[in-house]
């Protein structure tokens, strides 16, 4: 039987979740929640670290910050959350955020359900995650498959749970180390009747000046999501385009045809 890892630390935090979820309810905002373990864990002299900052890297080069809910006598993370329900994905991203930090336990607890729930997870060896195979695929084009092969390379790495930033960069860095031809545009022109308007913030890469690339962190790849891609592929008269979502447990992806 294996070891249960900072079994005692982890009964007394346990202790602290009960009270907070049996004094305050499940109608509250995660701050609320925050702020609430912040004065049980330190009521009862555990040393706690609210919004601890740790830096994100991808094969050598920072591409970004991580926050912390609550870091507890520097072992353990606790990620709050107060929704309806938990689902794997929540499950995924604690995964991600320990790979990040190196820390070897977190507690993923939610306030918001009608039942409290709480679950430790361990930075283990059977946490890797499975990859999948990509040869059952088919890609429209070889630079279809080069460009998500190099993205599943990063949510490999990396895991769901970042902002779009983050996998921006690494994506950068990626296909630099893959010696694959893009650039990244950062702005749109707009005009009015032939008067311009103003610069329209986007992060988009083209990719061997043929393929467009959107690099989101969404819920979902929803139909508005679908439509701003293809404006922005008439924008830059693109005909083929990919919106690659990385919060999902496996990378998803949706071909947009101009």
């Amino acid at each position: 039987m294996n070891k249960i890892i900072y079994s005692e630390l982890s009964y007394e935090v346990q202790g602290v979740i009960f009270d907070v979820y049996n004094k305050l309810g499940n109608q509250h905002k995660e701050e609320v929640y925050q702020k609430a373990m912040l004065i049980g864990l330190s009521t009862k002299g555990l040393k706690v670290v609210p919004e601890k900052t740790f830096e994100i890297f991808y094969k050598g080069q920072r591409v970004g910050l991580y926050r912390t809910d609550i870091i507890v006598e520097d072992k353990i993370i606790l990620e709050l959350k107060a929704v309806p329900e938990i689902s794997n994905l929540n499950m995924a991203q604690l995964i991600s955020y320990l790979n990040v930090t190196g820390k070897k336990l977190g507690i993923l607890i939610n306030f918001g359900s009608e039942k409290l729930f709480f679950q430790r997870i361990a930075m283990e060896k059977n946490n890797n995650r499975k990859i999948f195979n990509f040869k059952d695929i088919n890609f429209r084009t070889d630079l279809d498959r080069r460009v998500l092969e190099a993205l599943k390379e990063i949510h490999g790495i990396l895991g769901p749970g970042f902002f779009h930033h983050i996998y921006r960069r690494a994506a950068y860095r990626e296909f630099f180390l893959r010696k694959i031809p893009f650039s990244l545009e950062k702005k749109i022109k707009v005009f009015y009747k032939g008067k311009f308007i103003y610069d329209e913030d986007v992060r988009l890469y083209i990719v061997c000046n043929d393929l467009l690339l959107w690099i989101r962190a969404v819920q979902e790849i929803d139909q508005a999501l679908i439509k701003e891609m293809q404006l922005y592929m008439d924008f830059f008269d693109k005909k083929q385009g990919i919106i690659v979502n990385f919060n999902s447990k496996k990378l998803n992806w949706k071909y947009i045809d101009g």
